[in-house]
């Protein structure tokens, strides 16, 4: 992940990311026994949003962020969320993913 997205107010803005399991990044968490939430977030706006899993086999989630939620977003790289892999008998949880939204 980088460190901080960009984007307009008013922007629909498709997101990817991977969960590796390794520190190579060559192979991906397996997310088919798993569920994916946004944990925690600096807006009620982002904690809406719905991350979907498109290739769990590869550890792949995708998550947009839709017009309606970027026009809440505050200006400036001041939003942000957390997303959590949640399985039976442990968890992942990303550090603050980091919005950095223009007028």
């Amino acid at each position: 992940m980088t460190d901080t997205i960009c984007i307009q107010r008013g922007q629909w803005l498709p997101l990817r990311f991977t969960f590796w399991a390794d520190p190579e990044k060559t192979t991906g968490v397996d997310l088919r026994d798993s569920t994916v939430t946004v944990s925690e977030s600096s807006l009620e706006a982002l904690s809406q949003l719905t991350p979907t899993p498109t290739e769990p086999e590869n550890g792949i989630v995708e998550l947009t962020i839709g017009e309606e939620h970027s026009l809440q977003l505050d200006i400036g790289r001041v939003n942000w969320f957390k997303l959590e892999v949640q399985f039976a008998d442990t968890n992942i949880l990303t550090p603050k993913i980091w919005i950095k939204a223009d007028g």
